[in-house]
């Protein structure tokens, strides 16, 4: 909140100023509270109501009050200050209305569906290709997607294309395939180098590039292995 004072000296308030937010956006825990008004502002965790105390001066050019919020629910959030709402004793009362809105999204949610084909397979030597489908159904986008996946001890993995990343036509997801490590140890240490068809690989890993969009987008990864 900015308080402006364009006069050569302070303005002193005369009432308090209460700045209330809408319904399930409240100050948040901690609440951050900072800026360069003196006086006293009070900005409990968990309420919807920031007061600037009467007896308050407003230095000349203004001053700031910082102060963090927060939502559980997904929506526009828009702060009002009504006209009128900071009072002075010497330079009288604010002149005009104030407002600002605060959009507030929903996290990601991740799915994944995994399968493979053909199932089942049973003799050795047979080339099996798992397909991945990974869907954000979730209202906001998702953040340093990482794929992981551990492999059966009766396979080995393969192949010169390694993976294949198909993205969304309808629904683009928003990313792009990352550089895959590798596991011989199940995950305690990364940087193995797969040759052929290695049945040394217990784990791969894939940072993605970019961030999941939200509402539905979708992509699919595509890699085979060899039944030992």
């Amino acid at each position: 909140i900015t308080l402006g004072n364009t006069n050569p000296g302070p303005a002193t308030l005369s009432a308090n100023l209460d700045d209330g937010f809408p319904a399930n956006l409240i100050i948040a825990s901690p609440n951050g509270l900072a800026g360069t008004c003196p006086g006293t502002v009070t900005a409990t965790p968990g309420t919807n109501h920031i007061i600037y105390a009467s007896g308050a001066t407003i230095p000349a050019g203004g001053c700031t009050i910082v102060v963090n919020v927060t939502s559980a629910t997904p929506g526009a959030y828009t702060n009002n200050i009504a006209a009128g709402a900071l009072r002075t004793t010497t330079l009288g009362n604010s002149p005009g209305a104030t407002s600002d809105t605060l959009t507030v999204i929903g996290p990601p949610t991740l799915t994944v569906v995994k399968t493979a084909s053909p199932s089942p397979a049973v003799d050795p030597g047979q080339i099996v290709t798992y397909t991945v489908m990974v869907t954000n159904t979730g209202k906001g986008p998702a953040t340093n997607v990482m794929l992981t996946d551990v492999l059966s001890p009766y396979s080995s993995w393969g192949t010169a294309a390694g993976f294949t990343f198909t993205d969304s036509i309808l629904l683009p997801s928003g990313l792009t395939l990352g550089t895959p490590a590798f596991s011989k140890d199940n995950g305690a240490t990364w940087g193995y180098t797969p040759s052929g068809y290695d049945a040394s690989v217990t784990n791969w890993k894939i940072p993605m590039i970019g961030n999941m969009n939200a509402n539905g987008s979708n992509f699919t990864l595509t890699y085979t292995v060899r039944v030992n």
